[in-house]
């Protein structure tokens, strides 16, 4: 089972977050994703309740771009004044750094871990009409019909998931469809504009799941 963990990250700095009157302003959260969707609603509900433990502002700076790349380098760039956070994911720290050359930021080197915020199963889904209803039988179908399915994805990790199953279970003409968003990818799927979801975070159901979705 494929595991996303998410944390905090901060500048590093000599005296951040250990200073006794930490903090005396308000913070920085940069979140490397657009707004509405997943890390997003993380970001606002763990700064929400940040805000209020420590009597400062927090304030959600959303940088979506580059597979989460965009905003984390940002981070990286922060004065080390412990008056910056960044909201990391597996995408950019742990992947973007294999597929560019210059990300524009070293993980271990630029940032320092504060704490583990989540850590979820993920799954791959599919539009109930699809044929299929476990990676079996969809590399079966997969196989059958060559070219004739996608999966949609919205980050670089959830894009090589389903590329090392395309190896894995020996799938070719299995094509990628990106998207800037979580969101854009349940929509595609739920209009059946996209057969398959790329493996991503098991999130709570809710009635709002497919809200905005056209059609």
């Amino acid at each position: 089972m494929r595991i996303s963990v998410c944390v905090l990250l901060l500048a590093i700095t000599q005296f951040a977050m250990a200073a006794d009157d930490y903090p005396v302003r308000p913070v920085r959260w940069i979140v490397p994703a657009p707004p509405g969707g997943g890390t997003d609603a993380v970001g606002r509900i763990v700064g929400a309740k940040l805000s209020e433990l420590w009597k400062q502002q927090v304030v959600i700076d959303n940088r979506g771009g580059a597979q989460g790349g965009l905003g984390t380098a940002l981070g990286a760039r922060a004065a080390p004044d412990g008056y910056t956070i960044t909201f990391a994911y597996t995408g950019p720290v742990a992947v973007n750094p294999h597929l560019y050359t210059s990300p524009g930021y070293d993980t271990l080197r630029d940032f320092a871990a504060v704490s583990r915020l989540t850590e979820q199963p993920m799954i791959m889904t599919a539009h109930p009409s699809m044929p299929f209803a476990n990676l079996k039988e969809l590399a079966a179908y997969a196989k059958q019909n060559p070219g004739k399915l996608s999966f949609a994805s919205s980050a670089s990790g959830q894009q090589l998931a389903g590329e090392l199953f395309k190896l894995t279970a020996g799938v070719d003409g299995f094509m990628h469809r990106p998207g800037p968003t979580n969101r854009n990818g349940v929509c595609s799927v739920a209009a059946e504009q996209t057969p398959v979801r790329s493996p991503s975070l098991v999130r709570k159901r809710s009635s709002n799941q497919t809200a905005g979705c056209a059609g």
